[in-house]
């Protein structure tokens, strides 16, 4: 009964293979495709931080820059506007087309001798004239010409050298005329003020004269007439001797200058004059100290 039960199994199997293999052999139906899952954007993420290679892995890595530091963007102002067509008048205006090319200048102050000079004159005063031409707008070179009139006194020194048994002389003095040429250079100093240089030279007409006191109408001591104004009185003096000569000098100053308004500018100015006389051990040399206009 066993063996024919093993057998009848052994003849169902084989016949069941080849029915099984037919099966695998035949093409099996296409399975529809899974629906496609449309892909959300990544997330923008900081790099990861360096992270140092593991050990043994046989090469080095070097370390990377830290990334630059990103400034804040800050407010820019707008351009600053043109100036005002006026400025004020303390602000200094650089010099432009209309600005004239030719100044006058007047002044007026102190004469002083300088050197040896001052034992044989005394300080006096000093006035002038001139007239400065520039070559171009804005130069700060200026070609000057100038008319002075110096007036000292002489010392007793002076006027003892000059007494005769004859005379009484008691009083002299020393006139000058003179008319330089000068360069003149300016230096700004601020807004409100300019330096000055010049030198030059010219000529230089010196009159030394001296008087005594005289009498007229008979009468003595100081007494004296004056016919033109019908006058007698006392006190009265009479030229009675003196010398004129031209001879050619030089000079050098400086000055400070700043505007007043109304195209004019005040001045204050020294300068040095040098003459040299002939047949003397020392020169006349006079130093005057001048305020004025310059327009």
């Amino acid at each position: 009964m066993t063996k024919r039960s093993i057998a009848l199994t052994a003849i169902g199997l084989c016949s069941a293979l080849p029915a099984a293999r037919a099966q695998q052999t035949q093409p099996q139906p296409a399975q529809p495709a899974p629906p496609v899952q449309q892909q959300q954007p990544a997330q923008q993420q900081s790099p990861p931080a360096q992270q140092s290679p593991p050990a043994g892995s046989g090469y080095y890595r070097f370390p990377q820059p830290a990334p630059a530091p990103q400034y804040p963007t800050y407010y820019s102002y707008p351009a600053q506007s043109p100036p005002p067509a006026n400025p004020p008048a303390h602000v200094m205006v650089t010099p432009s087309a209309n600005d004239r090319l030719v100044h006058w200048r007047v002044d007026g102050g102190w004469s002083e001798p300088a050197g040896a000079t001052s034992d044989y004159l005394q300080g006096g005063y000093s006035v002038g004239l001139g007239v400065s031409v520039a070559p171009a707008h804005g130069s700060p070179l200026d070609l000057r010409l100038d008319v002075n009139y110096d007036r000292n006194a002489a010392t007793q020194k002076l006027i003892g050298a000059n007494q005769t048994s004859g005379d009484v002389i008691n009083r002299g003095r020393e006139e000058i005329w003179s008319g330089t040429l000068d360069l003149e250079m300016h230096l700004p100093l601020g807004p409100a003020a300019d330096l000055y240089v010049f030198g030059g030279g010219g000529a230089y007409n010196m009159s030394l004269s001296f008087g005594e006191p005289f009498y007229a109408a008979g009468g003595g001591g100081n007494y004296y007439c004056d016919p033109f104004e019908q006058f007698c009185g006392g006190g009265g003096e009479v030229k009675v001797s003196s010398r004129t000569l031209t001879k050619f000098g030089w000079n050098a100053g400086a000055g400070i200058e700043g505007p007043i308004g109304i195209g004019a500018k005040w001045f204050i100015e020294g300068r040095y004059n040098r003459v040299q006389h002939p047949n003397t051990a020392f020169p006349l040399a006079f130093i005057p100290v001048t305020v004025g206009l310059r327009f």
